[in-house]
């Protein structure tokens, strides 16, 4: 019998791009009031959400298809700037990606090829964003300006996509990459 997962597509990244990111949560960390940061290892930049499944041999086959058809190559990712989505109970905080049209096409792609297998995906605009953290409510006196000034430039080479599993593990939110697709050369 098969497992239900929660399944996405994620470029996963490296160390320097994770550390980064990783100091900047700390600082944001000790400026709020509620919610929680992104813990380190569970930095990517999801390129599709699929959701609960048992179906990961046709997710597989999707990542598969989608990269294949168009030979979709490797690409230079630019991160920057910083945002926020609002929620009810606190927001969503983020390191922004510059606009890529090889990552706006491998989303539309991917979520093309995950359709002909009968997956919902959400009818929405993709977004590209790397959450810092959720349910953020910040201390008065927060300068988003000033906090905005401390994100590096970051960039890096996308070579690969990963076929991310979630799940919580002792309570602890754990994402692991069950499936790899490269990139064309």
């Amino acid at each position: 019998m098969k497992e239900l997962m929660r399944l996405f597509i994620a470029i996963n990244f490296n160390e320097k791009i994770k550390t980064n990111l990783y100091e900047l949560t700390q600082e944001l960390k000790g400026n709020i009031t509620h919610g929680h940061v992104t813990h380190k290892d569970n930095f990517h930049l999801t390129l599709v959400f699929i959701g609960e499944t048992k179906d990961y041999e046709h997710a597989r086959q999707a990542m598969e298809q989608a990269v294949s058809s168009r030979e979709i190559p490797s690409f230079l990712l630019n991160f920057g700037g910083f945002g926020r989505f609002k929620g009810r109970s606190g927001d969503i905080y983020w390191v922004g990606v510059e606009p890529n049209p090889v990552l706006t096409e491998l989303n539309q792609v991917l979520v093309k090829e995950l359709r002909k297998f009968e997956f919902y995906i959400e009818e929405r605009e993709y977004k590209p964003h790397l959450t810092l953290g959720r349910d953020i409510k910040l201390k008065q006196g927060f300068s988003v300006n000033d906090f905005e000034k401390l994100v590096p430039e970051m960039s890096m080479s996308v070579r690969e996509i990963g076929l991310m599993k979630s799940e919580r593990i002792n309570g602890k939110l754990v994402y692991t990459e069950i499936y790899k697709k490269n990139l064309m050369v």
